[in-house]
């Protein structure tokens, strides 16, 4: 079985096809609520997996309601290509996985700037890409972390600050 974050780079690939060759995709919400929302939910999602379904629909409610206050907040897929550029892909708050249409595609060997404080306080992973403010999913954060430590994706930002970063993806309540 694959994980999410292998499914979510095989959903991003099928949908570049043979425009890009996606060497990592992650889940990505973008807004001025993201991180928050992240932050809250985090709590739940650990706790106990019987209460995973309840707290997706209410993530998904709360994502549409958001989306309707603030035409620019959103969530999607970051897939990351072999040749270090970064592209920003929209999904249906329903299908994070799954990616619809190409919001931003940004130059190749653009950097990925990490929000240390959003890290350090509110434990949520948070990058910038160009002026885009993205907060990741954690299981992804972790991913990507082992992707940049392993050299498969360059980011001197996230690569200086790998020790850092380490507790991110591991919960406070476990």
């Amino acid at each position: 079985m694959a994980t999410p974050t292998q499914a979510v780079t095989g959903k991003a690939q099928d949908f570049l096809g043979d425009l890009y060759d996606v060497a990592l995709a992650v889940r990505v919400e973008w807004g001025a609520d993201a991180a928050k929302n992240q932050g809250a939910a985090h709590f739940v999602h650990v706790w106990t997996p019987f209460v995973k379904p309840v707290m997706s629909t209410i993530q998904r409610r709360s994502i549409k309601r958001r989306m309707r206050r603030d035409p620019s907040a959103g969530v999607g897929v970051l897939a990351l290509t072999t040749d270090n550029r970064p592209i920003l892909l929209a999904a249906k708050p329903t299908r994070r996985k799954t990616p619809i249409r190409v919001v931003h595609a940004f130059p190749a060997y653009a950097s990925i700037v990490p929000d240390v404080y959003s890290m350090e306080h509110d434990v949520a992973p948070s990058i910038r890409v160009g002026d885009w403010d993205l907060v990741m999913d954690r299981l992804d954060f972790k991913a990507l972390l082992s992707a940049v430590a392993a050299g498969d994706i360059k980011s001197p930002e996230l690569e200086s600050n790998l020790e850092r970063f380490k507790a991110v993806g591991v919960t406070r309540y476990g």
